[in-house]
């Protein structure tokens, strides 16, 4: 019985830890990501994919996410872009958006938030990682103001993405 025990402890010891599950190979504007949902029930209705954007200028990425809510169809898209000289990077709401008088701000700007993307082992990505030719899809995404950003926005509420992390899924095409 100590011999058995001694054996196994051994293997314990000297075994390689498990490997980490490995991330698909995507290209950053072809992937699909899914929330690591949360507390609230609604999160695992979204999902979000990246597609390229072909009127990217100056400071804006490459790519966009498109998020969908599954439950109801309603479908957002987002650009990734980094003011200059602010240090970081944002995602903004791509598409209709009231001008003028009269338009409140979030009219005016869209929801909004910081972008964070993170490698397989959960740290950060530089900020030009997105804006480097060859780059390879992050294997994880945060928006964290995102879902608070359209809960406060003028735009109503059947659409208030999750607020937490999202995983790098598949490819999506």
């Amino acid at each position: 019985m100590l011999r058995f025990l001694l054996v196994t402890l051994a293997l314990a010891v000297l075994a390689p830890p498990p490997a980490r599950a490995a991330s698909p190979d995507c290209a950053i504007d072809n992937a699909r990501y899914e929330p690591i949902a949360g507390e609230r029930d609604d999160e695992a209705n979204y999902v979000a994919e990246t597609v390229p954007h072909r009127a990217a200028v100056g400071n804006q990425t490459r790519f966009l996410l498109v998020m969908r809510n599954v439950a109801t169809g309603e479908t957002k898209r987002f650009a990734f872009f980094s003011p200059n000289g602010y240090g970081r990077l944002l995602a903004s709401l791509e598409g209709r958006r009231k001008r003028g008088p009269g338009a409140k701000t979030d009219e005016e700007q869209g929801p909004q938030s910081t972008a964070i993307f993170f490698d397989t082992d959960l740290r950060p990505l530089p900020l030009d990682a997105p804006f480097q030719p060859g780059t390879r899809a992050p294997a994880y995404l945060i928006l964290p103001d995102l879902g608070l950003s359209f809960w406060y926005s003028t735009l109503g509420r059947s659409f208030v993405p999750p607020q937490g992390m999202w995983r790098l899924a598949r490819c999506a095409r």
